[in-house]
């Protein structure tokens, strides 16, 4: 009897090492860059937010995208966007960089809403961002680079550029994601359908 209760207590410390070691891990990979993201005026232009987070609120049960939903979801994006972006965090590492080179564009001049991103202090190469004229073949690249949105990053084991951004020809912002945090946001006006999308399990509505 002895031995069963030491060896459940065994298991349950086992347990608590590993989340702590999760916890400490995140915490790394979130010091390897700052993330400032502005407010969208939601209430202005007639605009729903919806959440989607890679875990539940503990951390031990996991989501994703991937698959057919992954691909709806950057058909979608595409649909109702004119470019998009990615932040390179090392371009001797990223993937995929001569594959987009030939729809790289200068930043519109119309683009409102924007993250900012920094290195960690040190870094030779800092982290930036590179925009994309969107159109069918740009989708279907972005279909063909993995088969999850939560893999496109660099790091864990990916090799790809991070944090995808959309934007409507306006520049306000209809998608965006901090991966690294496991997070991304649909920003869709009234008369952008993503009903298909946000249906699924674990979307989130934000009060606006």
């Amino acid at each position: 009897m002895a031995l069963i209760v030491a060896v459940g207590d065994s298991i349950k410390v086992l347990l608590f090492c590993v989340k702590v070691h999760m916890i400490l891990c995140i915490n790394f990979l979130k010091s390897f860059h700052y993330v400032k993201h502005k407010t969208v005026a939601a209430k202005e232009i007639n605009m729903k937010i919806y959440n989607f987070y890679d875990t539940d609120p503990t951390g031990w049960e996991e989501y994703d995208i991937s698959g057919e939903d992954y691909k709806e979801l950057m058909r979608t994006c595409c649909k109702y966007s004119k470019t998009m972006s990615f932040i390179i965090l090392d371009p001797d590492v990223v993937s995929y960089l001569n594959e987009l080179e030939k729809f790289n564009v200068e930043k519109d001049d119309n683009i409102i809403d924007e993250k900012v991103r920094y290195g960690r202090p040190g870094q030779k190469i800092q982290p930036y961002r590179e925009y994309y004229r969107v159109c069918p073949e740009l989708c279907e690249l972005l279909i063909s680079m993995t088969d999850s949105i939560f893999k496109l990053l660099l790091g864990w084991g990916q090799t790809n550029p991070d944090d995808p951004t959309f934007y409507r020809a306006d520049g306000s912002v209809f998608f965006s994601s901090i991966i690294h945090e496991g997070e991304i946001t649909l920003y869709p006006r009234d008369d952008e359908d993503v009903s298909n999308i946000v249906s699924k399990p674990h979307w989130i509505e934000k009060e606006v």
